[in-house]
């Protein structure tokens, strides 16, 4: 009998390694498809069509070499079977309450300092600043933000991109939640630590989500608590002032109480999750909670998979109506908007812009180089181990694969993003499963050499990949800020900018939304000639036009081909 157990587990560590090193070719193929990504971006200048493309001509050549030569080392290591060794474990893989405690803290006061030493406060892009501009109405305790008459003439011009303007009216045209939570923060004078709450609490949840999972693997817990708390991705996006980390923390959350087996928590899931639909945009939570609840129909819990699926229907029933609502200002352009960004989406399954599949692919390669560098590795790990997970890992790597999948075929291309920001609300599906591949990669090269393995990569993030991110992150926001800041300081009552003169200048766009701010932003290209003479005329000697080379100088490019115009 001994002999046959003998057997058995040489044939399974067998399994493990042949799965690992699988996981690393295919790891170490996806790199080389990077490299080759980045010269195909450049050769058909797709840089040019969006900020993604741009930065990863960029940056990512470092973080391609540092996930290639960590697959390439771990193909070596599992070429031959670990040695035998003792079950026991390290200091710190060891599951406490202080192990949860030490990862929050840490992620804490790193997204904290990050976001001030890298950010500067400063949000980048539309989608940043439109949730603070949300955020800051809400911190008022109105719903929206009404332009006084004398403004009103000239809201269009003042209107920041991804804010609606509906009569004399501002409203931002996404779901509320996220910009609530942020404007309850404004409110308490405690905005810079809203996000650093977020990834504290997200770690803990993962952690804790694992622990009642996997009660006899305490291994798990703090894995997942690694994986999710050294990530590049996770700490740099809880850094900017995105909508993602609010996907995250509503995703954790939702984990938490689907692995409860209390009927509370059944009776809470799908509450929860319809408040996870308003985040920021239903999508998100969509894909990720969508294979989950199908577990409960998969196992003929009829009555669980009615229950949470009647209250989500009563829920996007309820959005829906909270959008369209006459009362509601904006409502009509958001659903507009959200109806035209349906039909941009099922179109784009029959008939893909140029560049798509490309940007599908290189999201792929962004997920391995932001996050820790043996991660995906043990992802890819515990997908080819597919037979050997339990239930409940399967159904959250199900969750996983199926958001990768959709927004591979059914999204266009996002601008900025620090990591793969479309899977950014399955980031602690990402870790809880590479934690399980983590398993087999001990199984395949022995525990003593895999603690070694997992303790090199886990420092490579935060002393290597984290540092260097910070570096190029800074580099490219600088200008930007730069650039507001200079316009901020302009002597006059309204500064007038061609914003399509610069690249992707029309982010520069910001007005406060009651507009507190001096001077007022008004964007050329939406100035007719009347409403040009009526503003000189209100505001004389006290209108500044601001030439693209001013801009320039700061370091912000001219934008190419698309766009140019000169201020005569």
């Amino acid at each position: 009998m001994h002999g046959n157990d003998l057997r058995v587990d040489e044939a399974l560590s067998d399994d493990a390694r042949r799965s690992t090193r699988l996981a690393a070719l295919l790891t170490l193929l996806l790199c080389v498809a990077g490299v080759a990504g980045i010269w195909i971006v450049k050769r058909l200048e797709l840089w040019r069509r969006s900020m993604f493309f741009e930065h990863f001509t960029t940056n990512e050549g470092f973080g391609i070499a540092v996930l290639g030569g960590t697959a390439i080392v771990v193909w070596m290591m599992s070429a031959r079977a670990g040695e035998p060794d003792a079950p026991t474990t390290v200091w710190w893989m060891k599951d406490s309450r202080r192990s949860r405690l030490i990862l929050a803290v840490w992620a804490f006061i790193a997204v904290r300092v990050g976001a001030a030493a890298v950010f500067h406060g400063y949000a980048l892009v539309d989608d940043e600043f439109s949730g603070l501009f949300q955020a800051t109405i809400y911190s008022h305790g109105v719903g929206s933000a009404v332009v006084a008459p004398p403004w009103c003439e000239w809201i269009h011009p003042l209107s920041p991109l991804s804010i609606v303007a509906d009569g004399c009216r501002w409203q931002l045209g996404y779901f509320p939640v996220n910009a609530l939570i942020r404007g309850g923060f404004m409110a308490l004078h405690l905005s810079a630590w809203a996000h650093p709450v977020m990834a504290a609490l997200s770690v803990l949840l993962v952690m804790d989500a694992s622990r009642r999972a996997w009660p006899g693997d305490p291994h798990r817990a703090v894995l997942a608590g690694l994986f999710l708390a050294t990530s590049t991705q996770f700490l740099m996006m809880s850094m900017s002032s995105f909508s993602m980390p609010a996907h995250l923390l509503a995703s954790a959350a939702w984990l938490w109480l689907y692995v409860r087996p209390e009927r509370w928590a059944l009776v809470a899931l799908p509450l929860l999750g319809v408040i996870a639909l308003g985040v920021h945009s239903p999508y998100p939570h969509v894909l990720f909670a969508a294979p989950l609840v199908l577990r409960y129909l998969s196992e003929r819990r009829f009555k669980a998979f009615a229950y949470v699926t009647l209250v989500y229907v009563a829920g996007s029933i309820a959005w829906v109506t909270w959008l369209s609502a006459h009362t509601h200002p904006g409502a009509g352009a958001t659903v507009a908007a959200s109806a035209q960004a349906i039909g941009g989406t099922a179109q784009g399954t029959l008939l893909r812009p140029a560049g798509e599949p490309i940007f599908a692919a290189l999201s792929m390669v962004i997920l391995g180089t932001w996050n820790v560098p043996i991660a995906l590795i043990c992802v890819l790990a515990s997908l080819l181990m597919w037979n050997r997970l339990d239930t409940m890992t399967r159904w959250i790597a199900a969750s996983l694969v199926f958001t990768l999948l959709a927004r591979a075929v059914f999204f266009n291309t996002y601008g900025v993003g620090w990591g793969h920001r479309y899977a950014h609300a399955v980031l602690a599906n990402f870790a809880i499963v590479a934690a399980a591949g983590a398993g087999f990669l001990m199984e395949a090269i022995g525990r003593t050499r895999g603690f070694r393995v997992m303790a090199a990569a886990l420092l490579v993030a935060v002393l290597i990949q984290l540092p260097i991110r910070g570096v190029q992150t800074a580099r490219i926001i600088r200008p930007y800020e730069r650039a507001s800041r200079y316009l901020e300081s302009l002597p006059a009552d309204v500064a007038v900018v061609q914003f399509e003169s610069l690249q992707w200048g029309r982010q520069l766009l910001r007005n406060d939304p009651f507009l507190r701010n001096s001077p007022k932003l008004m964007s050329l290209s939406d100035l007719t000639p009347p409403a040009r003479d009526s503003l000189e005329r209100r505001f004389p000697g006290r209108v500044r036009y601001v030439r693209p080379a001013e801009i320039e100088v700061l370091g912000v490019k001219a934008a190419s081909r698309i766009g140019r115009f000169e201020i005569k």
